[in-house]
């Protein structure tokens, strides 16, 4: 939790700047880095076996989370236009990757279905949006590109159906 303070107290601040904000984010990845390379080897499985399938899948969502929030286009303070795509290209992957696991998550049957994880799923949702929504702007997407994110919200849409239902939404 400790990550997630300095990143509110800073990436996310009333008060930011943006004079320190490239280096800012680079010592939270560094701290988020050391934080995974700490983890035993067993959780850093990307398909977890045994009885405990669900915590290596949570350490690798909070994980992904954290470097989604980190990098999100939203709160860039950046000009850099290299930079910003790059930051918005970690975010998508993060995105597609938090998919992946909250499938697994689904398949074991222990997908949190709290109101902050419905919220952490719907913006992968738009982060996954946004990055098709800019490559389209910039003239680069391709009919695979919105094919992929198609296939990929109908997924979303599922979860968040099960998610809902989940929360007593009928």
């Amino acid at each position: 939790y400790a990550l997630y303070l300095e990143m509110y107290m800073t990436i996310y601040a009333v008060r930011r700047h943006p004079e320190t904000y490239i280096s800012t984010v680079a010592d939270l990845e560094a701290k988020l880095a050391t934080w995974r390379n700490a983890w035993p080897q067993e959780l850093k499985s990307p398909r977890p076996a045994g009885a405990n399938r669900a915590l290596p899948l949570y350490l690798q969502l909070w994980y992904l989370e954290f470097r989604m929030l980190l990098r999100h286009p939203a709160v860039s303070l950046t000009s850099d236009h290299a930079y910003n795509s790059e930051s918005t290209e970690i975010c998508k992957d993060s995105a597609k990757q938090i998919l992946e696991i909250v499938r697994g998550l689904k398949s074991v049957q222990s997908l949190d279905t709290t109101w902050y994880n419905a919220a952490v799923f719907v913006v992968a949702m738009t982060t996954m949006l946004f990055a098709v929504w800019e490559k389209n702007k910039q003239g680069l997407a391709s009919i695979k590109d919105v094919n992929d994110v198609r296939q990929e919200m109908e997924e979303w849409l599922g979860i968040m159906g099960d998610v809902g239902h989940m929360l007593g939404e009928h």
